[in-house]
């Protein structure tokens, strides 16, 4: 019989699903390559992608099955330090820092927050020193014909 609350048992869930998730990346990747194919994985990606801490009062509707301290990632998609990431992350938020991977934490205010497609959009109070990500090559459709 499992004893853990259904909180607990999300915390153990959300690592599993991101190692699952980041692992079907990888062999898509490594598929990629062994085709010959460039997977458009390069360094400028990886700095584009920040850490997020979101800080949530107790009181608020979602911190009861959310958290008052959550923790994600986002993609940085201008210069000025914009970033679009999921919106439970940041829902109900009074605090949010930016954590990029070439420096100090630095304080983010909420843009706006989509419901329809859960993804929000956080400012950086300092533009955090990150090339906005461009794909090098058009986006090419990996579907065959029946999707």
């Amino acid at each position: 019989m499992d004893r853990r609350t259904p909180r607990e048992a999300r915390r153990v869930g959300l690592p599993a699903a991101a190692a699952l998730l980041g692992s079907a990346l990888l062999l898509w990747c490594a598929a990629a390559h062994a085709a010959g194919e460039a997977s458009g994985l390069t360094p400028q990606l990886f700095d584009a992608v920040v850490g997020l801490h979101a800080e949530v009062p107790s009181s608020s509707r979602t911190s009861a099955y959310l958290g008052t301290h959550r923790d994600g990632a986002g993609i940085v998609i201008d210069a000025d330090g914009l970033i679009v990431t999921i919106g439970y992350l940041v829902t109900e938020a009074t605090e949010i820092q930016v954590r990029p991977s070439n420096g100090k934490p630095v304080s983010a205010s909420l843009v706006g927050l989509d419901n329809d497609s859960g993804l929000a959009l956080v400012r950086s109070a300092v533009p955090l020193g990150v090339k906005r990500w461009r794909s090098a090559a058009p986006a090419r459709s990996t579907c065959s014909s029946r999707c």
